[in-house]
């Protein structure tokens, strides 16, 4: 999805806010940013815009299985340690 430098640059600068303000914080900014930025994509590329961004999500997530519950979930790949569902670390605390 991200070709042009511009774009691996701006890829990069994600990737260190979701560094420095963690996940909570980038989530809420990426979806403020990403519904504006579909407001400047022409009408007739808005469809293939929001398929890009769904197929780069997909990347992003693993298929996990609960601890507790033994059944699979999705999480992000980038899941603290402590938060992830599969870990004992995140039910022993």
């Amino acid at each position: 999805m991200f070709k042009t430098q511009n774009q691996l640059d701006f890829a990069q600068e994600l990737k260190q806010l979701t560094t420095d303000q963690g996940h909570a914080f980038s989530s809420g900014y990426f979806e403020t940013m990403l519904t504006e930025m579909l407001a400047f994509v022409p009408k007739r590329k808005q469809k293939e815009f929001i398929t890009q961004l769904n197929q780069f999500n997909g990347k992003q997530m693993v298929e996990v299985t609960n601890l507790m519950t033994g059944k699979t979930v999705l999480q992000r790949r980038d899941t603290p340690y402590a938060c992830d569902v599969s870990k004992e670390s995140f039910w022993s605390s």
